[in-house]
């Protein structure tokens, strides 16, 4: 079954890409403020428009939870069989100001557990991807595999802002104690900031406020690389709850201790 899950999202993904880059190329695609920072662009509107439509034909039986169309709450998906979750453009800010980082992200998830995940960036055409089946997580058909670094000072870490002007506040105090100790910190707004874990790039990722669609597919994929992810409070991790620390595995406990 997987297999076939897999073929068909490739496919899926790169169609969706397609979209993706004629609004990237061409320009001219309307722009909506959806919080007082956040916003929502056309090309966020036709990929989750796009998803909706060929998943519920080809998954009828299947939840959908997308970024856009969300509701208030949605925390009864927790106990459905099969749920996919999905962020149509994930990156819409730095997609919207023609930076080169950006991606669309969509998991698979059995009452709450990610089993399936892809992340495709059309501008390099690269697919990030695990399944519950494969032992491995891959860049294309390339194996990938977390860092070996464990001395702090020669961590790399990720981050990312919260949309929710209030919750930075939270960040900037782990930013504070955290900078002191690593050699770098990278925001770069996206999922892939995320995913450079798995890529073995940095060694470890926090956030305190992601959505679902925000790290479905990136729990699975980091997990399969070798890496490890929990709450930030060393918690087993949930995708509908909000914080997350990813790392190599090896600094995990280093960082949860920090960071208390």
């Amino acid at each position: 079954m997987m297999r076939i899950v897999s073929s068909r999202i490739f496919d899926l993904l790169s169609q969706a890409g397609d979209i993706a880059l004629k609004y990237y190329l061409k320009g001219g695609y309307s722009i909506v403020n959806k919080s007082t920072v956040d916003i929502v662009t056309q090309a966020d509107r036709d990929i989750d428009l796009f998803f909706h439509k060929r998943l519920a034909k080809l998954y009828p039986e299947m939840d959908i939870l997308t970024e856009e169309t969300a509701p208030e709450n949605y925390s009864s998906l927790k106990d459905k069989e099969f749920v996919w979750i999905i962020d149509p453009l994930d990156g819409t800010i730095n997609f919207s100001r023609n930076y080169l980082s950006f991606c669309i992200s969509i998991g698979l998830v059995n009452f709450g557990k990610p089993i399936f995940g892809a992340v495709y960036a059309p501008l390099t055409k690269d697919m990030f991807w695990a399944s519950d089946d494969k032992q491995r997580s891959y860049r294309n058909r390339e194996l990938l595999k977390v860092s070996t670094v464990s001395r702090l000072t020669e961590v790399i870490l990720g981050t990312d802002w919260s949309h929710k002007l209030p919750e930075r506040k939270k960040t900037v105090k782990y930013l504070d104690v955290l900078s002191q100790k690593v050699r770098r910190i990278n925001i770069t707004g996206n999922i892939l900031n995320i995913l450079s874990v798995a890529e073995g790039t940095t060694d470890g990722y926090f956030h305190g406020s992601l959505k679902p669609w925000d790290k479905a597919a990136a729990v699975i994929i980091i997990t399969k690389a070798g890496g490890k992810v929990t709450g930030l409070n060393g918690e087993e991790q949930s995708i509908f709850s909000p914080g997350i620390l990813a790392t190599n595995n090896i600094i995990h406990s280093k960082l949860l201790k920090l960071m208390k």
